[in-house]
C-alpha cells in the first residue's frame, strides 16, 4: 500500500494541481528540457520527445518505491513467521518462503512499468479530460469520484500484480 500511494501522489502528480510538492516537482522537471509532469498534458504543445521523456522520468522513483515497499513488506512477514516458528514449536508456516530480493525486484519493475502507465493515463486523461469536465460544477462530487477512481486504480494494480 505504501508504494501505491507514494507513486500516485508523489511521483505522478497531476499537471494542474497547485500543492507545494507538485510545484517542486514541476520546477525541477522544467529544468530538464521542459519535460511535462504527465505525458498527456496539454497546457503547452510538447514534442514527442518530451512526452516520451515524461513516461521515462518517473521510472527510477517508481522502481524505488516498489522495491522499498516490497522489501519492507516481505521482510517483516519473514521476520514474523520466523519469530512465530521459534516461539511456537508446533507452528508450521502455511506459506512458502519467498526470495525477498526477487520479489522486491519484480515489484519495483512492475511499479516502474505498469503503475507508471496506469497513473499517466489516470492523471493525464481520465481525471482532467473526463472527470473534471463532467463534475466541474460539483467540486465535492468531483473529489469523491476522483477518490473512487484512484481507489479502483489501486485495486486494479493489486490484481494485476498477483
Amino acid at each position: 500500500m505504501a508504494g501505491k500511494y507514494y507513486s500516485m501522489w508523489r511521483v505522478a502528480p497531476t499537471g494542474t494541481a497547485t500543492s507545494s510538492t507538485n510545484k517542486n516537482v514541476m520546477s525541477t522537471k522544467k529544468q530538464i528540457s521542459n519535460i511535462p509532469t504527465n505525458a498527456f498534458q496539454t497546457d503547452v504543445p510538447y514534442s514527442i520527445y518530451q512526452r516520451c521523456a515524461a513516461f521515462i522520468t518517473p521510472v527510477p522513483s517508481l522502481f524505488q518505491a516498489g522495491f522499498v515497499a516490497s522489501t519492507i513488506g516481505y521482510g517483516l512477514t519473514a521476520i514474523l513467521v520466523f519469530l512465530r516458528t521459534v516461539f511456537v514449536q508446533t507452528y508450521e508456516a502455511a506459506t512458502v518462503n519467498v526470495n525477498i530480493l526477487h520479489a522486491s525486484l519484480y515489484t519495483g519493475v512492475f511499479m516502474a512499468v505498469v503503475s507508471n502507465i496506469r497513473y499517466q493515463l489516470l492523471q493525464g486523461i481520465i481525471e482532467p479530460k473526463i472527470i473534471e469536465r463532467i463534475f466541474n460544477k460539483f467540486p465535492v462530487v468531483k473529489a469523491g469520484v476522483i477518490f473512487l477512481v484512484r481507489l479502483a486504480n489501486g485495486l486494479l494494480g493489486s490484481s494485476l500484480a498477483i
